[in-house]
C-alpha cells in the first residue's frame, strides 16, 4: 500500500464518478428514478464506510494483519461498480 491518503483519493475518485454516472443515466432514463436514487444512497453509504475504515485501522500486533485490512478495504472498492450493474 502506498499510502492512506492515495487510497482515500481513490475511493473518492471511483464513488463520485460512479455518482455523476449515476446522474446521468438518471436524466436520460426519468423512469427509473427510484431505482436509481437507492443505487446513489448504496454508493453514497458504502463510500463513507471505505472513508471511516480506511481512517481506522483497528491496532494490530504486526504488519502483516495492517496491509490485510487494507487490502479488504482495497476489495471493497472494487464491489462499488457492482452496484451499479444491477440497472
Amino acid at each position: 500500500m502506498a499510502s492512506i491518503r492515495k487510497l482515500k483519493n481513490e475511493i473518492n475518485r471511483t464513488s463520485f464518478h460512479l455518482i455523476n454516472e449515476c446522474f446521468s443515466y438518471r436524466y436520460l432514463n426519468p423512469e427509473k428514478t427510484v431505482k436509481i436514487d437507492e443505487i446513489i444512497r448504496d454508493l453514497i453509504r458504502m463510500r463513507n464506510d471505505l472513508i471511516r475504515r480506511s481512517n481506522h485501522c483497528e491496532p494490530a500486533e504486526n504488519s502483516k494483519e495492517i496491509r490485510q485490512h487494507f487490502m479488504r478495504v482495497r476489495e471493497d472498492l472494487g464491489k462499488l461498480t457492482e452496484l451499479t450493474r444491477n440497472t
